[in-house]
């Protein structure tokens, strides 16, 4: 199963939006994703790994694979949905 991860601040109202959407596109599909709340990373959590191999530009952030979107595009349920159908076969 791909990995996904969903980057997000604490404070950020437009990361709890994209989370309630991402929320009701996955569970619709019986799939489960990682939320990471950036203040929470340090040098010892695992995540902190990962922030090394890829370039997170901005919260929110969806990370599937290898594959990002974030920004602008995140924020429109159309956009998320195509991208959630073509990375995952939806």
């Amino acid at each position: 199963m791909t990995k996904i991860e969903f980057y997000r601040a604490s404070s950020c109202p437009l990361c709890r939006q994209v989370e309630i959407m991402l929320k009701k596109l996955l569970t619709d599909k019986g799939l489960n994703y990682r939320g990471v709340v950036i203040e929470k990373i340090t040098d010892a959590s695992p995540e902190s790994a990962r922030i090394g191999e890829i370039y997170i530009p901005t919260v929110p952030t969806l990370i599937i694979g290898k594959k990002l979107l974030s920004g602008s595009d995140i924020l429109n349920e159309e956009k998320l949905k195509k991208f959630l159908s073509e990375i995952l076969n939806l």
